[in-house]
């Protein structure tokens, strides 16, 4: 844990993402107090109480912005209240939808530790949440949920999306070589790819109903295989899904910790998803220069510019999703246009500079409406 002694008048504690906060604000110079909480060991929280009162006598500020959630988020918002300091919270995603169509799906899978350890963290969470004085989501869909489920005036919700920090993957003609051979993916000429997680259920429904368009489409043509990277509580829902349409051109990896080796296999990058707010990993494609396909969702909406750096697709309508892969697996220019818009959009709207001015601009807004009471 690090404190941080800066005499401004916002302390910000965050975990390990915290980065995405304290990164592009201190690229647009903005001054802050800091209390950085990574411990995880016995009497955590306690530590973590103690740095952010050492780091509060320390400066005049009287706003905490804190991305803590559940039992850290309750005490967090406990220290506010106590010392007379407003909260603005930090949001990443949609809270409410994403839990309320994930437990019972938990449970019908019988992940019963897994669903009961949600459910408790899903309360308290939406305790810290609705108490806040203020929120930051991350995107247009996370707002929504926070009108849909808050008290908390629309004054007092503003989206900043999240910044995107490496800015270049290049790789050598034998590191390529060597990403395919350990992907046990030589044979093919394309290589379509989806990187997500399985913990939620909505999250999934988009990849589930993705999933027999692609078998079809991939079992019409030998050379294009895709790849499935990611793990979660819900992986046996998805492999199972898999094995119904018995594709051999599907691959489950499981979940890869540096997914960069496979942006340099890969031709095209979907994304299939009901649930994502601002979904780094697509910014992320973007950045490697590959051309996007999602479902028309609104998340992706918002990031997505139709036929310039990528395309939207309507799931229900079963033969869309095949004729943009193929369109696209058979133009490498449309691929290579796409894709280079793709990433000038990335680094001119999610670089830490840009972000940082939104970031430092909504927290002085919020700010002085939590303090006036406006």
């Amino acid at each position: 844990m690090k404190n941080g002694s800066g005499r401004s008048g916002i302390i910000i504690i965050g975990g390990p993402r915290k980065y995405k906060e304290t990164g592009p604000l201190t690229e647009a110079g903005y001054s802050f107090g800091l209390v950085e909480y990574r411990d995880t060991g016995p009497g955590r929280v306690i530590r973590m109480l103690r740095a952010l009162k050492a780091t509060a006598d320390a400066s005049a500020a009287d706003v905490i912005f804190s991305d803590m959630l559940n039992v850290s988020g309750i005490f967090v918002l406990l220290f506010a209240r106590v010392t007379g300091r407003k909260l603005i919270l930090r949001i990443r995603g949609e809270k409410f939808s994403q839990e309320r169509t994930s437990l019972p799906l938990l449970f019908r899978e019988g992940l019963l530790k897994e669903a009961m350890h949600r459910f408790v963290t899903f309360h308290l969470s939406s305790f810290v949440i609705r108490r806040a004085d203020a929120l930051m989501p991350d995107s247009e869909f996370g707002k929504l949920g926070m009108l849909l489920n808050t008290d908390i005036p629309p004054e007092r919700i503003r989206v900043v999306p999240i910044p995107v920090r490496f800015k270049e993957i290049e790789y050598s003609v034998a590191e390529i070589a060597a990403a395919r051979r350990n992907l046990d993916i030589e044979q093919y000429s394309n290589v379509l790819l989806t990187v997500t997680g399985f913990s939620y259920a909505e999250k999934i429904r988009g990849l589930r109903e993705a999933l027999p368009q692609l078998a079809a489409y991939l079992n019409s043509r030998q050379d294009t295989v895709f790849i499935i990277a990611g793990g979660g509580p819900l992986t046996g829902l998805v492999e199972r899904t898999v094995k119904r349409y018995a594709s051999p051109h599907i691959r489950l990896t499981g979940f890869i910790a540096d997914v960069r080796p496979l942006y340099a296999v890969c031709t095209v990058f979907t994304h299939f998803s009901y649930q994502d707010g601002c979904p780094n990993i697509i910014l992320e494609a973007m950045l490697a220069e590959k051309p996007v396909v999602t479902n028309d969702f609104i998340s992706f909406r918002n990031r997505i510019d139709e036929g310039v750096n990528g395309f939207i697709i309507d799931l229900h309508n079963p033969a869309a999703l095949a004729a943009v892969i193929d369109r696209l697996i058979s133009d490498p220019e449309l691929r290579t246009r796409l894709g280079g818009e793709g990433r000038r959009k990335v680094l001119h709207e999610h670089n830490e500079q840009a972000i940082g001015r939104r970031l430092a601009a909504a927290l002085d807004e919020l700010g002085e409406a939590v303090r006036s009471g406006s």
